[in-house]
C-alpha cells in the first residue's frame, strides 16, 4: 500500500473514533435531557395537583416593573 492510502486508512479510523465519541455523547446528553424533562413535569404536575402557583417569578417582576414605573 502506498503512503497516502496508509495514511487515509489511519484518518478513516480516527474519524470513526471520533464519530462514535460523538454519538456517545449525544446519547448520553439526550439521556439527560430526557431525564430532566421527566423531572420538570413530574414537578408541574405535583404542583397542579397541590393547587401550587406556578408562575410566581412573573407575578414579582411584574410588581418590580410597576415600582419602577411609578418612580420615574
Amino acid at each position: 500500500m502506498s503512503p497516502h492510502g496508509e495514511a487515509r486508512l489511519v484518518t478513516e479510523e480516527r474519524w470513526h473514533h471520533i464519530s462514535r465519541l460523538v454519538n456517545e455523547a449525544f446519547g448520553k446528553s439526550e439521556t439527560r435531557m430526557l431525564a430532566l424533562r421527566q423531572r420538570i413535569i413530574a414537578r408541574f404536575k405535583r404542583k397542579l395537583s397541590n393547587g401550587e402557583v406556578l408562575d410566581r417569578a412573573r407575578q414579582a417582576a411584574r410588581a418590580r416593573a410597576a415600582r419602577v414605573r411609578k418612580a420615574r
